[in-house]
């Protein structure tokens, strides 16, 4: 299905926050299932690196772990929209700062 030319809505799920309590620490990872075939919004208030694969590689620990590296980098308080495809699932993403914690919003979005 073609998505240029259609209009995004926020989903009812509730927005994947990683803020308070859970922020992503100065430079370090962490993963985040979003599911296949899931279009999203992603935003944060550091630089940060972020790669995709499945689920199944996290368990035969053969996830594409991003770090200071490897993924590709989303800057700081820029919204990026991605779109996991049928074959991802899962994200990992990687604080690029070395002294301060990020606050990551996501928000899963439908195709109208």
């Amino acid at each position: 299905m073609a998505r240029f030319a259609t209009v995004l809505i926020p989903t009812s799920d509730a927005p994947i926050d990683l803020t308070g309590s859970n922020q992503l620490a100065a430079s370090t990872a962490t993963t985040q299932l979003i599911g296949k075939n899931r279009i999203f919004v992603i935003s944060s208030d550091q630089d940060i690196m972020i790669t995709f694969g499945t689920a199944a590689e996290i368990a035969g620990s053969t996830f594409p772990a991003a770090s200071a590296t490897y993924g590709y980098r989303i800057p700081a308080n820029q919204q990026t929209t991605l779109d996991m495809g049928q074959a991802l699932d899962t994200i990992g993403l990687f604080n690029l700062n070395s002294s301060t914690a990020a606050i990551i919003t996501i928000q899963l979005l439908s195709v109208v």
